[in-house]
């Protein structure tokens, strides 16, 4: 139970700190992250048998996408830490800090082989109209996740 409560604990510290540098570098820079309504509308379609987007920004919205979304995004981040914790054997707080910050950015193999084919963007966002910002993107994002991953560790003192 305890590996439980843990994983729960680290996922939603970790995701947070990684939405909170997004909205920072949204905010300083102009830009944008990705919209988490988009994984939304893809689960709300499963029940269509809809699997696979040639492009999911095309397909109509759907009702309560966003909700769904962001709470899938935090879910998953439960998930990765979970996972996390199984893998990881770090005794020191520099191995902490290596190994959750290299976890975080290995985590970009979940949007880079996984969701961005399933929704239309192609694998490592090759479909996109600017790859290698995505990618960039994706791995600043994802660096934050194991930031955010060592942080939560350092609080719960695992």
């Amino acid at each position: 139970m305890n590996i439980l409560i843990n994983s729960i604990f680290l996922g939603l510290i970790s995701t947070f700190i990684m939405d909170l540098f997004a909205y920072i570098k949204c905010r300083l820079f102009k830009t944008s992250s990705f919209n988490y309504a988009l994984l939304g509308r893809w689960v709300l379609s499963l029940k269509d048998l809809k699997f696979f987007y040639s492009n999911i920004t095309q397909a109509p919205s759907r009702k309560f996408e966003r909700i769904i979304g962001w709470f899938l995004h935090y879910v998953i981040g439960v998930i990765l830490c979970f996972i996390y914790i199984l893998i990881d054997d770090s005794k020191t707080c520099v191995d902490t800090f290596i190994s959750s910050i290299l976890f975080g950015i290995a985590t970009t193999s979940t949007p880079f082989l996984i969701m961005q084919p399933i929704l239309g963007f192609g694998f490592f966002a090759n479909k996109t109209l600017n790859q290698w910002v995505s990618i960039k993107n994706s791995l600043i994002a994802h660096f934050y996740f194991g930031l955010g991953l060592f942080v939560a560790q350092f609080i719960l003192k695992i």
